[in-house]
C-alpha cells in the first residue's frame, strides 16, 4: 500500500524528533504559520462569461516574522487589485516594474518596516507570490487581491473554478536542468499533509431571469436559488442572483472547487455585445472597450461515403498520463475517459487511432495509427486496462509530444490527440512545449499546421495554464475534472469535438465604420460549432452604424457540401451608445493584450493572419510595453509587481526579517507518497525543503534508508535542526528520471532540493544518455529484489536462520548492481541496509553500512494485496527456499537467475481493471461508468444478476423470455419479441432504462446508444415492433426510479 503523506510526517512512532512542520526557528520556540484564513468570494457575470473573484488572506503571528506564500490562480487570471492592512494602518500598494517593486520591498525591511509585495513567476506564469516583511507579534495582517478573468465554457455550461491547491510538479526535465534544480525548486511552491488555516466560498452569480437553469458542484455547496415568485414578478430582461456557499466547516483547502453553471439553452447559443468605458474617476483619456460573443451554429453533418457511412479523415492519438503524481482517483478517472473515448469512435468511417501512456518514458499501442474497427478497438480496451496505471514515475511530456510530433500523419488527414493529464511539471519546460504544437512558431514542426491538441485535465490541483496553453496554441480545446465529477460529460464534449468534421471554422473579424484594437490579435484558427467564442477589443473611433462581423469558411469544405461561408454580425453602434462606466472590460482587455504581447502574437509580432512581420520586436521592446500597460491598468504580471510600505515608528529587530516562514498549500486531495511498496518505511516526498531529520521510524516490516539530501526533502517547510548524520550514503544517479529528492522511476511529480555544489555540478554537465541499458537492469532487478526480500522476510520470521542470508542476498545483488551503474566495482559503498520486522538483518554484502534508498527500489505488484503478493512471491518457489536457498546465500548470478524467473510475473502488466460489482441500483455517472465498462467490444450488455441490479430490475426481466409475444407476466417481457436472445434483450432494457433515468445526459450516452442499436439491428427478429420503439414502449412502462 501508498503511504499518506502525513503518516510518516505527523506521527513518528518512536522518539522525540526534532520539530519538523510548517515552523521556523525564533529564539526558543518554534513560530507556526501565521496565515490563519483564506476567504474567497466572486461574482460571476452569466450574460458576459467572466468572473471577479476576491480572495482574503488573514495572517496572525505569535512573534515578529515574515511570511511568504505561492499558490496557484487560474490562467488569464488578471490580478488588478491589491491593498493590505496592518492592524488599523491600510498600506497603500502600487504596481512597478519587477526589479523595482522588489528592490523596494528589500530595503522596506532590511530597515525594519512592514512591507507586502506580490509577485508573478515568471517560468510557470499560473504561480503567485506574496511575500509579507517584519509582521508585529499578536497584530492581525489582512491582504486582499482581486482578479479577474473569462470563464470556460463547454455544452452550455459556464464553469468557474478556484485553484486551491496545486500538484506538487515534476522537477527532472531538461528545462530544469539547464535552468538549475536548485533555482527551480526554490521558487515552487511548499506543501503540507494539513494545513492550519481555514478556507471558505461564497460565490455569487447573476444573470437575466431564466437564463441559468442549475448550479452544481462535486463539493456540498449550498446553492440559494432565486424564489420562483420573485422569478416570476421579475419578467423578462430582469436581472436574477443566485448564491454559492462552502463554509469553513466544510471547504477542504486539499480540492479546488469548481461549479458547473447550466444555461438555458438558447442563451448559451446566443450572440451578444457588451460595451464598457474605464471610470471617469481615474482621470486620463477614458477607454471603451467591448466583449463581443460569437456563437457559431450546428453545421450540416458531414457528407456520407458511398456505402451510407459518414467518412472522417481524422487520426485520434489518446495520451495519458501514468506518472506517480496521478495515483488514485486521478489515474481510476485517466482509465475510464480512455475507454469511454475508445468504445465509441465511429467504426470504418475512416477514423484512424493510436494511444501512448507515459511517465519517465513513453509506450504505445501501435507504431502508429492503425485504422477503428471492431478489432483494434478490443485491443484498445484490453491494453487500456493493463496499462493505465501511476506507475511510471516522472512526467516526460516534452519528449512524449516530440514522438507523437514526429510520427507520420496519413495523406489528407488531420490528427487531434486527446491529452489527459495533471500537467505537472515544474514550468521551465512549457515554452518548448508551445513551440511544439504551435504552427506559427519560428521554426514550426511540420505536423503541427495539422494536427490540435484537445486536453482533460484531472485531479485538484491541476496545472492548468500548460494545458490552456497547448489548446490556445494548437487551437483545440481544454475541460477539466476534479476527483469524483462525472466524466462522461466532458469526455463527450472532448470527442465530439475530436470528430465533428465540419464544425469547425476560420473566423476572420471584421470591423465596419469602426476601428478597434482586438484581443486576441490572431483569432483562433478553428472555432467549435455551439461553443462561444469571445473577442475583446479597444474601440479607437467609430460611426454610428457600427458593426462587428465574423466571418468563416468551413474548415472542411468537401463535408460542408457547397454550404455558404459563416457570417455573424452585431452592431456596435447602439452599444456604444448605451455604454456604462466599468473596469472589469479594460482591464480583461489589457490582460489579454499583454498575453499576446508575451506570446508573440501581438501586432507587434504578426498579421491578423498569423503570419510574422518583417522586423519583430526585441524582447526589451515587449517588456517595456508589457509593463507600460500593466501600470497603467495596476496589473500583476511577470515583468511587474505589487509593493506596498508600512512605516514603522519603532522598527522591527533584524531577526524578524530572518525568520521566514513558508506558507504551504494542502498537498492535493488523494495525492500520496511516491514509490513506498507495501509495508514500506517512511519516505520523505519531494515537494518541499525541510531541515530536520524526518521520522525514521520503522513501520511495516522494513525501514527507508535516506541520505542526506533525501532527507532535506520534508513536504512542508523550512526547519532550522541541522538533518541528522544519515546512516549510509545513497549512490547519486547521473539521469534526468532520477533527480534530487525522488523524481526517480516510480515516482511522480515532485520538488527537487538542494543537493551538493560538486554533486550537481558534475549531474548538470553529465552525459543524459549514459548507461541507459544500467537503469533498465536496475528497474528489472530492481523489482524482483524486493519480491526476494519480502519472500527471505517472510522466511526469516519463521527461520532465523535466514537472517544473515537475507543481508548477503539482498546486499550482494544490489551492490553489484549499483557498482556497475554508478562507476563503482566496490560493494562497500552501494549494499543494502534491510530491517525487517522486529530485527535488522544484516550480512556480509551490507560493509560500510550503506543504504539503497527506497526511492531506487520501484515496487512491484503494487496493486495487488499484499496477500495475494506473498503468495505469487513467495509460495511459487516457496520449496526450493526449504531446500536450503535461503541458508545457503546466493551468489550474485543465482540471484539474477532467481530474479529473472520471478520478475517476469512481477513485471506483468497490472490486473485489468473491471467495474466494480453492481450490489445496488447505480444512477448517474456512476451508472454510465459501469455501463461502460460492462459492454462488449460489440456494443452490447450480457444479461445476469449484476447488470439487472445496476439497472434496478428484476433479473428475470432481462433473462425471461416466459412472456415473449404476448404469454403475459411483466410489461417487459409482454414487449419483448418471441426468439430474441438474452443478451439483446437486456441491451434494449438497458437502453429504455437511460432514455428514462437519464434523458438529460443523452449527448453523453448518444454513441453508446447508436453502437448497440447497429448490434441489435442484426440481431432483431423481423417482423413486429422496430427496435427503436420497443426501447421507446419499454422506457415509459419501466417503473425504474430514476
Amino acid at each position: 500500500m501508498t503511504i499518506e503523506v502525513g503518516d510518516w510526517l505527523s506521527k513518528p512512532s518512536t522518539g522525540v524528533l526534532p520539530p519538523c512542520g510548517v515552523f521556523v526557528e525564533g529564539g526558543e520556540k518554534p513560530i507556526p504559520v501565521p496565515l490563519k484564513r483564506r476567504d474567497v468570494s466572486a461574482t460571476v457575470y452569466a450574460a458576459a462569461s467572466f468572473s471577479d473573484t476576491k480572495e482574503t488572506l488573514s495572517y496572525v503571528s505569535d512573534v515578529e516574522c515574515s511570511a511568504v506564500f505561492r499558490f496557484p490562480l487560474p490562467p488569464r487570471a488578471a490580478v488588478y487589485r491589491f491593498r493590505a492592512v496592518f492592524g488599523d494602518r491600510e498600506v497603500v500598494t502600487k504596481v512597478k516594474p519587477r526589479a523595482a517593486a522588489r528592490e523596494e520591498f528589500d530595503l522596506a525591511v532590511s530597515q525594519g518596516h512592514s512591507a507586502v509585495h506580490m509577485s508573478q513567476h515568471e517560468a510557470g506564469a499560473s504561480v503567485f507570490e506574496v511575500s509579507l516583511g517584519n509582521l508585529e507579534a499578536h497584530t492581525e495582517v489582512t491582504v486582499e487581491f482581486s482578479y479577474l478573468r473569462l470563464l470556460d465554457a463547454f455544452g452550455g455550461t459556464l464553469e468557474w473554478s478556484h485553484t486551491a491547491t496545486w500538484v506538487p510538479p515534476y522537477v527532472g526535465s531538461a528545462g530544469d536542468v539547464a535552468t538549475g534544480v536548485d533555482k527551480v525548486a526554490a521558487a515552487l511552491p511548499t506543501f503540507a499533509p494539513k494545513v492550519t488555516y481555514v478556507l471558505s466560498y461564497e460565490v455569487t452569480v447573476r444573470a437575466e431571469a431564466g437564463t441559468v437553469r442549475a448550479i452544481e458542484s462535486p463539493e456540498p455547496v449550498t446553492v440559494e436559488r432565486p424564489a420562483a415568485a420573485a422569478e416570476a414578478a421579475a419578467g423578462a430582461g430582469a436581472e436574477e442572483v443566485w448564491r454559492v456557499r462552502l463554509s469553513e466547516q466544510v471547504a477542504d483547502p486539499s480540492k479546488d472547487l469548481s461549479l458547473a453553471i447550466e444555461l438555458d439553452p438558447k442563451a448559451a447559443r446566443r450572440s451578444g455585445l457588451r460595451v464598457q468605458r474605464t471610470p471617469a474617476s481615474r482621470g486620463g483619456e477614458q477607454r471603451t472597450v467591448a466583449l463581443a460573443t460569437f456563437v457559431p451554429p450546428l453545421p450540416s453533418p458531414p457528407a456520407a461515403g458511398a456505402d451510407g457511412k459518414q467518412q472522417l479523415r481524422k487520426e485520434i492519438w489518446f495520451v495519458v498520463d501514468c506518472s506517480g503524481s496521478m495515483d488514485g482517483s486521478p489515474i481510476n478517472q485517466a482509465r475510464e475517459a480512455a475507454l469511454f473515448f475508445v468504445r465509441d469512435l465511429p467504426v470504418d468511417s475512416g477514423v484512424r487511432f493510436n494511444m501512448t501512456v507515459f511517465g519517465s518514458s513513453h509506450n504505445s499501442l501501435y507504431s502508429n495509427c492503425k485504422p477503428y474497427d471492431s478489432k483494434t478497438e478490443k485491443e484498445a480496451v484490453a491494453w487500456i486496462q493493463s496499462k493505465v496505471h501511476a506507475n511510471l514515475g516522472g512526467t516526460e511530456i516534452l519528449g512524449t509530444m516530440q514522438h507523437i510530433y514526429n510520427s507520420p500523419i496519413a495523406a489528407g488527414y488531420t490528427r487531434e490527440i486527446i491529452f489527459l493529464t495533471d500537467g505537472g511539471i515544474s514550468g521551465h519546460e512549457e515554452q518548448a512545449v508551445y513551440d511544439l504544437v504551435n504552427p506559427k512558431a519560428k521554426a514550426p514542426v511540420p505536423a503541427a499546421a495539422r494536427t490540435h491538441v484537445l486536453s482533460l485535465g484531472i485531479g485538484h490541483g491541476v496545472h492548468r495554464s500548460l494545458l490552456d496553453g497547448m489548446s490556445t496554441r494548437s487551437d483545440g480545446a481544454v475541460v477539466y475534472v476534479v476527483d469524483d465529477e462525472a466524466i462522461a460529460a466532458k469526455t463527450a464534449f472532448l470527442k465530439k469535438a475530436a470528430t465533428a468534421a465540419g464544425a469547425a471554422l476560420r473566423p476572420r473579424l471584421v470591423a465596419r465604420n469602426a476601428l478597434v484594437r482586438p484581443a486576441p490579435h490572431v483569432l483562433p484558427q478553428r472555432v467549435f460549432a455551439g461553443e462561444p467564442l469571445h473577442v475583446l477589443m479597444e474601440v479607437v473611433s467609430s460611426e454610428p452604424d457600427a458593426a462587428l462581423e465574423l466571418t468563416a469558411d468551413w474548415a472542411e469544405p468537401e463535408s460542408a457540401a457547397g454550404a455558404a461561408p459563416l457570417t455573424l454580425s452585431l452592431p456596435l453602434g447602439p452599444a456604444l451608445a448605451s455604454a456604462e462606466e466599468g473596469e472589469a472590460l479594460p482591464v480583461l482587455h489589457a490582460m489579454a493584450y499583454i498575453g499576446s504581447l508575451m506570446a508573440g502574437t501581438s501586432p507587434l509580432h504578426v498579421r491578423s493572419d498569423g503570419t510574422t512581420l518583417a522586423a519583430p520586436p526585441s524582447a526589451d521592446t515587449v517588456k517595456e510595453a508589457v509593463v507600460r500597460l500593466a501600470v497603467a491598468e495596476h496589473l500583476v504580471t511577470p515583468h511587474t509587481s505589487a509593493v506596498g510600505v508600512s512605516l514603522r515608528r519603532d522598527p522591527a529587530a533584524p531577526e524578524a526579517a530572518a525568520n521566514v516562514v513558508e506558507v504551504p498549500l494542502q498537498l492535493p486531495h488523494g495525492r500520496k507518497l511516491w514509490g513506498t511498496a507495501s509495508g514500506a518505511g517512511p519516505m520523505p516526498p519531494p515537494m518541499a525543503v525541510c531541515f530536520a531529520a524526518p521520522p525514521m521510524a520503522q513501520r511495516g516490516g522494513r525501514m527507508a534508508c535516506m541520505s542526506a539530501s533525501a532527507m532535506a526533502c520534508a513536504p512542508m517547510m523550512a526547519c532550522s535542526a541541522a538533518p541528522a548524520a544519515p546512516p549510509c550514503p545513497v549512490p547519486q544517479m547521473a539521469s534526468p528520471q532520477m533527480m534530487w529528492c525522488g523524481t526517480a522511476p516510480g515516482g511522480g511529480g515532485g520538488r527537487g532540493s538542494a543537493a551538493p555544489a560538486a554533486t550537481n555540478q558534475a549531474f548538470a554537465s553529465a552525459d543524459l544518455s549514459l548507461r541507459g541499458e544500467k537503469i533498465e537492469a536496475l528497474s528489472d532487478l530492481s523489482c524482483g529484489v524486493q519480491q526476494e526480500a519480502q519472500c527471505f522476510t517472510k522466511k526469516a520470521l519463521k527461520k532465523k536462520s535466514a537472517a544473515a542470508s537475507l543481508g548477503d542476498a539482498v546486499g550482494g545483488a544490489m551492490g553489484s548492481l549499483f557498482g556497475g551503474l554508478f562507476g563503482s566495482g566496490s560493494r562497500g559503498a552501494s549494499a543494502v541496509c534491510a530491517k525487517p520486522a522486529q530485527q535488522a538483518l544484516q550480512g556480509p554484502g551490507s560493509a560500510g553500512g550503506s543504504c539503497v534508498a527506497a526511492e531506487f527500489a520501484a515496487p512491484c505488484g503494487a496493486a495487488a494485496p499484499e496477500a495475494e503478493q506473498e503468495e505469487s512471491c513467495c509460495d511459487d518457489g516457496a520449496d526450493e527456499m526449504e531446500a536450503g536457498d535461503c541458508d545457503a546465500g546466493f551468489s550474485v548470478p543465482a540471484m539474477k537467475e532467481s530474479v529473472a524467473r520471478r520478475s517476469r510475473s512481477c513485471s506483468a502488466s497490472p490486473p485489468a481493471a473491471a467495474a466494480a460489482p453492481a450490489e445496488r441500483q447505480l444512477r448517474g455517472s456512476e451508472l454510465l461508468a459501469f455501463l461502460n465498462l460492462k459492454r462488449t467490444t460489440q456494443g452490447y450488455w450480457a444479461a445476469g444478476p449484476e447488470l439487472a441490479a445496476a439497472l434496478g430490475v428484476p433479473v428475470v426481466d432481462l433473462t425471461s423470455a416466459a412472456g415473449a409475444a404476448g404469454s403475459g407476466g411483466s410489461t417487459a417481457a409482454v414487449l419483448r419479441p418471441a426468439g430474441l436472445t438474452d443478451d439483446a434483450w437486456a441491451t434494449v432494457v438497458v437502453l429504455a432504462v437511460l432514455r428514462r433515468c437519464l434523458a438529460a445526459q443523452r449527448e453523453v450516452w448518444a454513441d453508446m446508444e447508436a453502437k448497440a442499436l447497429a448490434w441489435l439491428a442484426a440481431a432483431w427478429p423481423e417482423g413486429g415492433r422496430s427496435v427503436g420503439s420497443t426501447v421507446m414502449a419499454l422506457a415509459k412502462a419501466l417503473t425504474v426510479e430514476a
